[in-house]
């Protein structure tokens, strides 16, 4: 999940977005996760958008290993704005993991 409405420190939008994507698949690939694709149609391999991962969540209904955000703080206004749509995504997934900190002890979805 990459937020794309957010600056980072000052960086411009794109550069956020940089940030994001470098780090994230940093991430992905030192932890040796698998990206998968729950909408072929979607235009990258991340959403940018939680509610359109709802949509995807829910019409695909699978459960996943792991959703990893860049930071809590990122996700934050989201999950305040739309608390039960969050919890409803958070159910999908069996960890939530963060770049910025090991979050996964905090979210483990029952």
């Amino acid at each position: 999940m990459i937020n794309e409405r957010t600056s980072i420190g000052g960086l411009s939008r794109q550069e956020t977005i940089s940030l994001q994507k470098e780090a994230l698949l940093k991430l992905i690939a030192e932890r040796n996760i698998d990206i998968i694709t729950l909408n072929p149609h979607q235009l990258y391999p991340y959403y940018t958008n939680p509610h359109a991962l709802l949509f995807d969540l829910q019409k695909n209904g699978a459960k996943i290993d792991c959703l990893i955000l860049y930071s809590e703080e990122l996700i934050l206004p989201f999950s305040e704005l739309y608390y039960e749509r969050w919890l409803m995504i958070r159910s999908y997934f069996t960890v939530l993991m963060s770049v910025q900190s090991d979050i996964s002890k905090n979210y483990y979805i029952s």
